[in-house]
């Protein structure tokens, strides 16, 4: 027969077990420091994109392995992917990590962000001279023929239908490549994207185009970008979090700024929680 006593002893030893279970299955940062970590992206550079070597490249690539290795993670493998299937494909377990992306309530649903890497505002991809003087997402919606080429599910999509511009007038295609292509071609008046993808779209297109200048971001179009994860890799998460504390502003992140040209723009005193709870 239990006793009361007996009773309370058996469900503290239970509760204790079921404790040390929930934090026995959370072993992602171990599992990250022994066996390494796989990295979901898709091309975009200069932020990400598969190098020569076949490893992850880019700004973001190298910021994300520099904070890993600070977390003694040694091992950062590359899976290259459509922009639309890395949350998916995260959650799905084919990888481990995603490339650091907007921090969007609809996202913060679905994954856990590690805290702000970098501020972005908005850029636009136009024809040489821009003429149809786009220095906005609001510039475009007051044309009512110009037609915008985005990626298909990056947060630029949804700025432009909050700006105004009507979902048949923007051009959804799955990388900044074929964006290029299509504002040379004519069939878009311009893509909007990164200012760096911007940059880097303009280098590539001969003369042809340029990035729109100036480029006007309205308040709620500023985004903040860092890492997602599964909900369930806690440990793996707040580790980042620890380590993106020390590399943010250090020496090392300047130099890999610097290296691709990009003007860091620091998240200041933003936090995730912000970003997730902000009305979209």
């Amino acid at each position: 027969m239990i006793t009361r006593r007996g009773a309370i002893v058996t469900i503290a030893f239970g509760s204790l077990l079921a404790g040390s279970s929930v934090a026995l299955a959370d072993d992602s940062l171990d599992r990250a420091r022994a066996n390494g970590v796989s990295f979901g992206f898709s091309n975009e550079p200069p932020y990400v994109f598969l190098g020569p070597d076949g490893q992850a490249a880019g700004l973001n690539a190298e910021q994300v392995i520099a904070i890993f290795k600070r977390m003694g993670v040694k091992e950062v493998r590359p899976v290259l992917t459509e922009w639309a299937s890395l949350i998916p494909g995260l959650n799905a377990g084919r990888f481990d990590l995603a490339t650091p992306m907007f921090i969007l309530p609809a996202r913060c649903a679905a994954v856990s962000f590690g805290e702000p890497m970098s501020k972005v505002e908005g850029a636009m991809l136009v024809k040489k001279g821009n003429p149809r003087n786009l220095h906005s997402y609001e510039d475009a919606a007051k044309n009512s023929d110009v037609r915008v080429a985005v990626m298909a599910g990056a947060a630029e999509q949804k700025y432009l239908l909050k700006a105004g511009v009507p979902a048949d007038r923007t051009v959804p295609l799955q990388d900044p490549g074929a964006m290029l292509a299509t504002v040379i071609s004519g069939r878009a008046d311009a893509a909007a994207l990164t200012p760096g993808s911007v940059r880097s779209m303009a280098e590539k297109g001969g003369g042809d185009v340029e990035a729109a200048t100036p480029f006007t971001t309205s308040e709620w179009a500023v985004s903040y970008s860092s890492v997602p994860f599964r909900k369930s890799d806690v440990s793996l998460r707040e580790a980042f979090n620890g380590a993106l504390k020390e590399y943010l502003g250090s020496d090392e992140a300047k130099a890999i700024y610097s290296k691709y040209g990009v003007a860091p723009q620091l998240p200041s005193d933003m936090t995730t929680s912000k970003q997730c709870s902000k009305v979209d």
